[in-house]
């Protein structure tokens, strides 16, 4: 992979080299990270893998121009192209499945938390248990809190 991502940095046309490097400074910013979830991050850079798809798809349309009759370049071309298609878009459906399970737990715990604290007023403190916050990562309770009452100004306590 990065033998190939090298050769479009110094081989490619402007567009693939462009292309390419805006995949790679998309990258950067999350590269390090070590947790499961930067899927979420992924589109920017996918911006310019589409890029090179695209190129690719007009590579192949001008390398079959004059050596087979246009209908079938035509025909060839668009079948790539759909295959392309189809094929991210069966990625891009199970991907938003496989993160809704992964995120369920989430949910639930929002539930479980307005379930104990209907009604939260602005400002107010919502009490967590240092058990339950070690189980689902004290990082991100009060985040999720917040959001599950649309209100920045509650807080989180642990006990």
């Amino acid at each position: 992979t990065s033998l190939i991502v090298m050769l479009l940095l110094v081989r490619g046309t402007p567009r693939v080299r462009f292309a390419t490097a805006w995949m790679l400074i998309a990258i950067l910013p999350f590269a390090f990270f070590t947790w499961g979830i930067t899927s979420r991050y992924q589109y920017l850079p996918a911006i310019g893998f589409a890029m090179l798809l695209s190129e690719g798809v007009e590579w192949l349309a001008r390398v079959l121009e004059g050596r087979i009759p246009n209908r079938a370049r035509l025909t060839i071309v668009a079948v790539v192209a759909a295959v392309i298609t189809i094929r991210f878009m069966v990625f891009a459906s199970e991907a938003v499945e496989n993160f809704a399970k992964r995120t369920e737990m989430w949910r639930g715990f929002g539930q479980a938390i307005r379930a104990e604290y209907p009604q939260v007023p602005p400002g107010g403190v919502v009490v967590i248990s240092r058990a339950l916050a070690e189980k689902h990562g004290r990082l991100y309770l009060e985040g999720l809190v917040r959001w599950e009452y649309r209100d920045p100004t509650i807080r989180v306590e642990l006990r």
